[in-house]
């Protein structure tokens, strides 16, 4: 038979609870660590909705999962891990564990499969991170986010182990279904932006950091949008203000298309102007209706006319800042004016089609108009008197007899006719 101790391990880890073996076979129960250990492998996860609710589990009296390998080029041997499980949304997916409880700083592997591939480890890698949550604001030194898109159905699980190894305590994660600027990737970039110093509104929040082999003279860390837009052929700026404390860091290419770009901003020419006063441009209100008047960082450039550019904007590293990702105001300026080009003629054959009174519509020119001629009115008839001194002589009277002649005549005519 088993020795008593052996029955008694075996159901603290029925119950998931942490325990010690003593040199004098004693055994030591941590109670305050000893919370359910059913994430120790994926198959026993709790499947949990992208809501954002927190979620704590402790990585006390785990054991290390084994037979995974590398996902993204993260080890899933590091250690002891908790196992969690979430359902796709089909939107892109966040976990985080950035939680002012959480206690160590961990490194995030997701995998999708079945139950079975859980028990037979044939899960497939995902995605893993071991970055910092950039929209954290509490204990960010031990957040980790990761991302990813998700189909609607399938079942995600993240192992949760602490990069540092030995590392153990309570993590706290949360899932939530995001939503990414769209112009988060380079074939998505919003424009073209016209070169007249337009205000134009965007975000880095829930945007992810784009994989670039050069981010030209500029170290991006952080998660950024794109833009584009096309040279003027004169010198032109770049400028960019946020809500927050932190400065803004330009990635500025040129090319046709996103699959061939090329710096136009190096480490030798970038450089980056701090202009403070800006009210017209960086004038913000709080959420406690006090006004914040925030610097405008720019940068500027001589542009080739007709150039396409492509412009990645983020977060300076650089530059510290409390608030990572958020939203800010670009400006985009040609220095000189703007190209101009001939006025169209408009035809002059075209007739005006507007109402007298009325201006002629766009494109159409009012024909040139005349005095109509004037047409002379008749004149009241002049009466002359009769001539004087005439005789007025009367006409003889009509012979009757031979009107009656003619009359017997005619009529004869016509009966000698219809007898034949």
């Amino acid at each position: 038979m088993f020795p008593r101790r052996h029955f008694i391990l075996l159901a603290i880890s029925f119950l998931g609870l942490a325990a010690d073996v003593q040199g004098d076979n004693s055994i030591s129960l941590n109670i305050e660590h000893g919370s359910r250990n059913l994430q120790d492998s994926c198959e026993d996860t709790v499947l949990r909705s992208a809501n954002g609710q927190f979620n704590a589990e402790s990585t006390f009296g785990k054991t290390q999962s084994t037979g995974l390998g590398t996902c993204n080029g993260l080890s899933s041997e590091v250690g002891p891990g908790v196992w969690y499980s979430v359902a796709g949304t089909g939107n892109a997916i966040k976990a985080s564990t950035c939680n002012e409880n959480t206690e160590f700083k961990a490194t995030l592997l997701v995998y999708s499969g079945t139950t079975f591939d859980c028990t037979a480890n044939q899960l497939t890698c995902v995605t893993a991170s071991d970055s910092t949550d950039f929209e954290c604001t509490s204990n960010t030194a031990k957040s980790t986010a990761v991302e990813w898109q998700s189909l609607n159905g399938v079942t995600y699980y993240v192992l949760v182990q602490a990069q540092i190894p030995g590392d153990q305590g309570t993590i706290w994660m949360n899932f939530r279904s995001i939503s990414p600027p769209v112009n988060d990737d380079c074939k998505r970039a919003i424009g073209a932006i016209p070169p007249v110093d337009l205000q134009v509104d965007g975000t880095t929040l829930d945007a992810n950091l784009s994989q670039m082999p050069d981010y030209c003279g500029v170290n991006q860390l952080y998660p950024g949008v794109w833009y584009s837009f096309f040279g003027t052929g004169s010198d032109m700026t770049i400028g960019a203000c946020g809500n927050s404390d932190a400065q803004y860091a330009f990635s500025l290419y040129k090319g046709p298309n996103c699959d061939n770009l090329e710096c136009e901003l190096n480490d030798g020419t970038y450089s980056v102007t701090n202009i403070s006063g800006d009210q017209s441009k960086c004038l913000y209100r709080n959420s406690d209706g006090s006004l914040a008047l925030r610097e405008l960082h720019q940068i500027s450039f001589t542009s080739t006319f007709e150039q396409r550019y492509f412009l990645y904007i983020a977060h300076d590293p650089s530059s510290g800042g409390s608030t990572l990702t958020g939203d800010f105001r670009l400006f985009v300026k040609s220095l000189d004016d703007p190209p101009t080009f001939p006025p169209v003629e408009v035809p002059t054959r075209a007739p005006s089609l507007a109402p007298s009174g009325r201006p002629s519509p766009i494109g159409v020119t009012a024909f040139p108009t005349r005095e109509p001629t004037a047409v002379p009115q008749p004149t009241t008839p002049t009466i002359l008197p009769l001539p004087t001194n005439v005789p007025i002589t009367s006409s003889p009277a009509p012979d009757t007899r031979s009107m009656l002649v003619c009359l017997l005549l005619s009529v004869g005519a016509l009966v000698v006719n219809d007898m034949w």
